[in-house]
C-alpha cells in the first residue's frame, strides 16, 4: 500500500520528495538582507560620489608684485659741458618723483652722431614729491651735429593686494566642512 502522504520518498527514512530536497539548497533572500544590501550600494555609491564630485568655491587671495614707481619730466634739455679742450655734451633731464614712496631713477641717453653713437647714463636716489636733475655726458667733437633721447627707468615698490581665486574640493568637503 503506498502511503500518499509520502509520494516518491522513501517512508523508512522519511525522506522528502526530490522537488522538495531541491528547493531546500536554495536559500531564499529575506526582506532584511535586500534592505542591508542595498543600504551597502547606496552607502558605496555615496563614497565614490564624494571624492569623486568637486565643487567649485572661491576665496580672496594675498599677492604682491612690484610695480615702477610714478614720475613726471620737468624738462631735458642739451648744452655743452666742458672745457674749451674737452668739449662735452650733455643731456639733463630733470625728474620728480610723484610716488608715496622713493627710489632710486635711471637715465639712458644715446648721443647719435653722423657715424658713430655714444651712451652715457645717470642715477640718483629721488624721494616721494622730490625733483632732481639727472645728467648723461658724452665726449664729441665741437660742432658735430647730434640727436639725443633718453629713456627713463623709475625705482619700483612692492605693492601688496588681493585677488579672487577659484579652487575646488570634493563634494565631502562641502557636506560635512
Amino acid at each position: 500500500m503506498v502511503n500518499e502522504d509520502n509520494i516518491g520518498g522513501n517512508e523508512k527514512t522519511k525522506e522528502k520528495p526530490i522537488d522538495e530536497q531541491k528547493d531546500e539548497g536554495k536559500k531564499s533572500i529575506s526582506e532584511t538582507d535586500v534592505i542591508i544590501r542595498t543600504i551597502i550600494v547606496l552607502l558605496v555609491i555615496f563614497i565614490i560620489a564624494g571624492f569623486a564630485i568637486k565643487v567649485p568655491y572661491t576665496i580672496q587671495e594675498p599677492y604682491s608684485e612690484k610695480v615702477p614707481l610714478l614720475y613726471k619730466v620737468e624738462n631735458a634739455n642739451t648744452h655743452s659741458c666742458g672745457s674749451i679742450f674737452n668739449y662735452m655734451l650733455c643731456l639733463s633731464v630733470s625728474v620728480e618723483n610723484i610716488d608715496s614712496e622713493g627710489g632710486t631713477f635711471y637715465v639712458n641717453c644715446n648721443f647719435k652722431g653722423l657715424h658713430r653713437t655714444l651712451t652715457g647714463s645717470d642715477s640718483s636716489y629721488i624721494g616721494p614729491g622730490q625733483t632732481k636733475t639727472l645728467t648723461c655726458k658724452s665726449d664729441t667733437n665741437w660742432g658735430e651735429d647730434i640727436d639725443t633721447t633718453y629713456r627713463i627707468t623709475p625705482g619700483t615698490k612692492t605693492v601688496t593686494g588681493y585677488r579672487t581665486v577659484r579652487k575646488y574640493h570634493s563634494l565631502f568637503a562641502e557636506w560635512f566642512g
